[in-house]
């Protein structure tokens, strides 16, 4: 009994350094009760918190022995390393708070980075999915359009080359007689020519181009004019 009554004497080392070991074990633990809300800021109430819980401590004590010449002592020593660690304590869990706070305010800032970056990703595939789908059908169109002049081609083909008769017109005065017609070879032209025909009563044939679209027009509605 004699020997744990040292450890409470403030007037040995072994006592201060037990007491002290003892108020930082109450404070570290009161301070994380406390925090965030029910801290003890200024000194008044701190100094109060510490008295309280270091009386606390004493009558724990007082129930197995009586030490109340140590009272003081210990009192003083208590007291004054309580504050001083509480404080500290409640330093270091605002410290981690904020420390804590300020990484989640990282992490939300890197998830808003991610998920923009995510959409402008989202969407420059969406873009690019759109304009190769667009070329596709492109290629697809370019490609039907030579099938077909491919296919038309091939079908003239099979009916060789041909000749049509678009009229004819009679000149009364000079005797000639003049014919209009349009002829076509799929294997050597991509277009039919018209040719205007014409024979003199002395039988000398003579053969014209027509390449005029508004001559050939004209005499297609000579013709029809005549007929």
């Amino acid at each position: 009994m004699q020997d744990y009554a040292e450890d409470c004497n403030a007037d040995t080392s072994k006592g201060v350094s037990h007491i002290k070991w003892r108020a930082k074990d109450i404070a570290e633990a009161v301070a994380q009760d406390d925090f965030p809300y029910t801290v003890a800021e200024n000194r008044n109430e701190l100094q109060r918190l510490a008295e309280e819980k270091f009386q606390k401590w004493w009558q724990s004590l007082e129930g197995h022995y009586n030490w109340r010449e140590y009272h003081p002592g210990a009192k003083r020593v208590f007291v004054s390393t309580f504050a001083g660690l509480y404080q500290e304590k409640i330093q270091a869990l605002r410290q981690t708070e904020e420390d804590r706070k300020a990484a989640k305010a990282q992490r939300e800032i890197e998830d808003r980075k991610r998920q923009r970056q995510k959409a402008e990703r989202e969407e420059r595939e969406r873009i690019q999915a759109e304009s190769l789908e667009a070329e596709r059908k492109e290629r697809e169109r370019k490609l039907a359009e030579h099938q077909a002049k491919i296919d038309k081609r091939m079908a003239l083909l099979q009916t060789g080359a041909t000749i049509e008769f678009i009229g004819q017109r009679d000149d009364l005065v000079g005797g000639t007689i003049t014919h209009t017609v349009k002829f076509f070879d799929p294997y050597r032209l991509t277009q039919p020519v018209k040719f205007n025909i014409s024979v003199n009563r002395d039988g000398l044939v003579e053969i014209h181009e027509v390449k005029e679209v508004d001559e050939i027009d004209k005499i297609e509605d000579v013709w029809q004019d005549d007929a």
